[in-house]
């Protein structure tokens, strides 16, 4: 059997080690990981704290899969964007074909992407925009056309946000059901991260850290006369 006998560079490691657990909690930057929201049984309307973002009360998720299972398209769903889901079977959409929703959160976050389709027509313009505060400016703005059936995935990665709003005009009847029509967005999937959080230290805080740094250094040289 090989003993393992410390030497003076693995018994510094603890120390190092320390200092740099403290430095991280002292200095620490971190990234929450990507949160997806499926929608999946959300509400109708969408209530408010739900994936922690207050929600425009025109907002609704629904599923018409599980509706009328998508196969009617004269009396049914079939063939709209409702009917196609990134994943699961819910969607979410603009209630009442509502031309302008919202969704907000306290803190800044980070809009990564969505899943976007149109409901019933085809050449559907939808623009989305990104604020942060009370400004009225957007920070962001992104415009699409798109088409009633399988949508797609858009990468916005639009950071330090906190009010996202989506504008819909609306084009071609294209479903067959004249009793569904009019300017109806469908999204799934809305994937984003919170905002960065750093940690900024008091100047109390970074004077102790700075006299641990002298103090450990200050050790580490009489050990080192000492072994000499």
């Amino acid at each position: 059997m090989v003993a393992f006998l410390p030497t003076k560079d693995t018994m510094r490691t603890p120390r190092l080690t320390g200092v740099l657990v403290a430095a991280g909690l002292i200095f620490g930057t971190s990234v929450a990981r990507a949160q997806v929201l499926n929608f999946e049984a959300a509400g109708d309307p969408i209530p408010d704290g739900y994936g922690g973002f207050d929600w425009d009360p025109n907002f609704g998720a629904f599923s018409a899969m599980l509706f009328d299972g998508c196969s009617n398209a004269f009396g049914g769903f079939g063939g709209t964007g409702f009917c196609y889901p990134s994943s699961g079977t819910y969607v979410a959409y603009n209630r009442y074909a509502i031309t302008t929703v919202e969704l907000a959160q306290g803190p800044s976050f980070i809009f990564n992407s969505v899943y976007l389709s149109s409901g019933y027509s085809d050449g559907l313009s939808l623009t989305i925009e990104g604020f942060l505060g009370a400004n009225p400016v957007a920070l962001f703005s992104q415009a699409f056309v798109l088409n009633m059936g399988p949508g797609a995935v858009h990468t916005f990665n639009w950071a330090g946000i906190d009010r996202l709003k989506f504008t819909t005009v609306d084009g071609i009847d294209a479903n067959q059901n004249d009793h569904f029509q009019g300017p109806y967005f469908v999204m799934d999937d809305f994937t984003y991260n919170q905002a960065f959080v750093v940690t900024t230290p008091e100047p109390a805080t970074l004077g102790l850290f700075a006299s641990g740094l002298v103090g450990l250094a200050g050790a580490g040289y009489l050990r080192r006369r000492r072994q000499q």
